[in-house]
């Protein structure tokens, strides 16, 4: 997947963030952050943004909202499969 495709995913997951008004604020904080971290590294032009535990923190979340925010648990495993694929 190109950077396009996931500065892509990156704006999907921030127009469902705002969509998910039932959204833990802590979840929804941690989402934020992860988002930061991820388009900091694209902006900085890093190939590995340093987001430790990044993908299983996503993959967590993603679990955790299965069944109230389907389409925002699949975008988050997306974003988390892409950053597995690309080592980071």
């Amino acid at each position: 997947m190109s950077e396009s495709e996931l500065r892509t995913l990156l704006a999907q997951l921030h127009t469902r963030l705002g969509d998910a008004r039932s959204l833990d604020a802590g979840d929804r904080q941690m989402l934020v952050t992860v988002l930061a971290d991820i388009e900091a590294a694209l902006k900085r032009g890093d190939s590995a943004p340093s987001a430790d535990g990044a993908e299983e923190g996503l993959d967590l979340l993603a679990a955790k909202f299965e069944v109230d925010h389907p389409a925002l648990a699949e975008t988050v495993r997306r974003i988390a499969d892409t950053l597995g694929k690309a080592g980071i």
